[in-house]
C-alpha cells in the first residue's frame, strides 16, 4: 500500500491506546536504502495536565534520517502546552497542527520528547496522534487516545462522604452526551438566557450547558443578596437541565459568596466557590462541587421550596469564625420541605477565642416551617455547638406529622472528636469542653436515623425512630436517646480509622472520583 494512503484510510476513527502505525521509508524495488522511522506514545490515563513522552526512532542500523519532520495534532478539546526534547532543548509551544523539524536521527538511535498536554477531552475522549513525513511522505504514525468522561452513569456505591457515585436522579450524567447541548460565555447573564431558552420538550430529551472556562462573580451569599440568576427553569420539567465547565472542574469559579434566586429544575455541576445560598431552587440541585465557607438552602418571601439537593457538595477545610458552615432555613410564611444533602462532607466551623459565637455544621431554622432534610451517605464534623442543629417544630406548622429530619447511613461527630481525629484545634480557636453532635428538640416521634453514627452526645432530642444507629455517649449504656444504641467502641475509633471510613478529600481524591 502506499505510504500517502495511511491518512486517507481513516486512522483517526479507531484510535487504540499506543497504537503505532509505521512504514518504511522506501519500497523494495527503490535502489538505495532509507531511513527507517517510527514513533510510540506513552498511555495517558485520564483528563488534567499530563507529561506524555513520545520516542522516535530510527531503525535503520547505516542510514541516518537529515530531513524529517513532524506533526502534532488533536481531536478535541486538548492543548499542547510545551515541548521539550532528549538534550534539554525547549521548543516554544505553537499550535497544535504546526509542523517541526526532526534533526538528524542516527542509525539506531531513539529520540524522546516530553510533551505537556492539557488533556480537556470531550466527553466521548481525545486522541493526540503524532505524524512523521521524510522527504514528502508519511513514514511513521502514533496515536494515543485520552480517555473522555466515564461513559455510564455510575451505580450508587453506599459511603460516609463523596465517591463519584451520588447524582440527582432527575439530572442527565455528566459523562454521556446529551441530546440538546448547548456552550455558552462564563456569565451569569448567559447561563441565565441559555436556561430561559430550554422547551420542555428538550428539557424531556435532556439538556447540557456547557461553560467556557472563566470566573464568575458574586454579590453575598445572605438573604439580602442579590441574585446572580433571578428567575429561571421550571419545576415541571421531566429532566433536570445540567450546567458544567465545559473544559472540566476547576476551569469555572465562582470568585465571591453568590445566591441563586427561583432557579428551578437546573442541576449545576463541579463549579467551586466560596459559599453558596439557593433560595425558593425547587427541584434544583449542585452536585460534586466544593465550597470554602458555606452552602445552604432557604425558602423565603411565602414561598414554598422543596426537592433541592447537594450531591457530594464539599466544605473541605476548617475555619475560624464565621458563622455556620450549611444552612436548612424557611422564613415568615415559607415552608422547605423535602431536601436532601448525600455523599457530603463538611469540615466545622471554630469559635474564636474570646468569642461567643454559637456556630454548627448544618443548621435548621427559621420562623417558618421547615421540615423533610435528609442527610444521606455524608459525614458533618461538628462545630463548636453542634454537627446538625435541629431546632424545633412550629404548632401551626401544615406539614406537622412528615418526616422533620432523617440521617441515612451517615456520620456526625462533636467538636471535640473532630479535633482529635482529624484537624486538631486551628491556632485562634476556642477550646471546645462540651462534646454534643446533635443539638435541638426537632419533631419528636418524626425523626429517623438509619445505619448511621453519632460520636459524641444527642441533646434533647430523645424520640427518634432508629435502625442500626449507634450513639459513642449516654448517661449510661441502657440511657441512650430513644432509637439509638449505645456503642462505646466508638470511641475507640482513631483518625487512621475515620481515613478508612470517610476519606479526606484532598485534591487528588476529589480529582480521581469526579474526573
Amino acid at each position: 500500500m502506499p505510504r500517502r494512503t495511511l491518512l486517507a484510510a481513516g486512522v483517526w476513527a479507531a484510535p487504540v491506546v499506543m497504537a503505532v502505525s509505521a512504514v518504511p521509508a522506501a519500497v523494495a524495488s527503490e535502489p538505495t536504502a532509507s531511513a527507517q522511522l517510527s514513533a510510540s506514545f506513552a498511555p495517558v490515563s485520564a483528563s488534567g495536565v499530563h507529561d506524555i513522552d513520545l520516542v522516535i526512532s530510527n531503525a535503520s542500523a547505516t542510514v541516518a534520517s537529515t530531513s524529517a519532520v513532524w506533526q502534532l495534532t488533536t481531536h478535541g478539546g486538548s492543548q499542547i502546552l510545551g515541548i521539550t526534547a532528549s538534550s534539554g532543548s525547549v521548543a516554544t509551544p505553537a499550535a497544535a497542527d504546526g509542523v517541526r523539524a526532526l534533526g538528524a536521527v542516527l542509525p539506531g538511535e531513539e529520540i524522546g520528547f516530553t510533551l505537556q498536554v492539557d488533556a480537556r477531552p470531550a466527553p466521548t475522549g481525545d486522541v493526540l496522534t503524532v505524524t512523521v513525513i521524510d522527504d514528502g511522505e508519511v513514514v511513521a504514525l502514533a496515536t494515543v487516545t485520552i480517555p473522555g468522561y466515564t461513559g455510564e452513569r455510575p451505580d450508587l456505591v453506599r459511603s460516609f462522604g463523596p465517591n463519584g457515585t451520588h447524582w440527582p436522579a432527575h439530572t442527565p450524567w455528566i459523562g454521556l452526551v446529551a441530546p440538546n447541548v448547548l456552550e455558552v460565555d462564563c456569565t451569569w447573564p448567559a447561563i441565565a438566557a441559555a436556561i430561559r431558552s430550554v422547551s420542555d420538550e428538550q428539557a424531556a430529551e435532556g439538556v447540557h450547558i456547557r461553560v467556557r472556562p472563566g470566573t464568575l462573580p458574586g454579590d453575598g451569599a445572605g438573604s439580602s443578596a442579590d441574585g446572580m440568576i433571578d428567575t429561571a427553569g421550571s419545576v415541571s420539567w421531566a429532566q433536570n437541565v445540567l450546567v458544567s465547565p465545559r473544559d472540566g472542574r476547576g476551569t469555572v469559579t465562582i470568585t465571591d459568596s453568590a445566591r441563586l434566586r427561583s432557579v428551578h429544575g437546573v442541576t449545576f455541576a463541579r463549579i467551586d466557590g466560596r459559599a453558596m445560598l439557593l433560595t425558593n431552587c425547587s427541584r434544583s440541585a449542585w452536585a460534586q462541587s466544593t465550597f470554602a465557607r458555606a452552602f445552604g438552602m432557604t425558602s423565603s418571601y411565602t414561598t414554598v421550596t422543596e426537592n433541592c439537593g447537594a450531591y457530594e457538595v464539599v466544605v473541605r477545610d476548617p475555619r475560624v469564625g464565621g458563622g455556620d458552615i450549611s444552612w436548612y432555613a424557611a422564613g415568615d410564611g415559607c415552608v422547605l420541605d423535602s431536601c436532601v444533602w448525600e455523599g457530603c462532607y463538611s469540615a466545622p466551623v471554630f469559635r474564636a477565642s474570646g468569642n461567643k459565637s454559637h456556630d454548627d455544621t448544618l443548621q435548621m431554622y427559621g420562623s417558618g416551617w421547615y421540615r423533610g432534610l435528609t442527610v444521606r451517605d455524608s459525614t458533618l464534623f461538628g462545630s463548636l455547638n453542634s454537627a446538625l442543629q435541629i431546632g424545633g417544630v412550629s404548632p401551626s406548622d401544615p406539614r406537622s406529622g412528615e418526616p422533620f429530619v432523617t440521617l441515612d447511613h451517615s456520620i456526625l461527630t462533636s467538636q471535640r472528636t473532630a479535633i482529635t481525629v482529624r484537624f486538631g484545634l486551628p491556632e485562634g480557636a476556642y477550646d471546645p469542653k462540651r462534646t454534643q453532635a446533635i443539638n435541638g428538640t426537632g419533631d419528636p416521634g418524626n425523626m429517623y436515623a438509619r445505619d448511621s453514627h453519632v460520636f459524641g452526645s444527642i441533646s434533647e432530642s430523645n424520640d427518634w425512630q432508629g435502625e442500626n444507629s449507634t450513639v459513642s455517649e449516654a448517661s449510661s449504656a441502657s440511657d441512650a436517646p430513644g432509637g439509638w444504641e449505645f456503642d462505646g467502641t466508638l470511641a475507640g475509633w482513631t483518625s487512621e480509622t475515620f481515613d478508612a471510613v470517610t476519606p479526606e478529600p484532598t485534591d487528588a481524591y476529589l480529582a480521581q472520583i469526579w474526573s
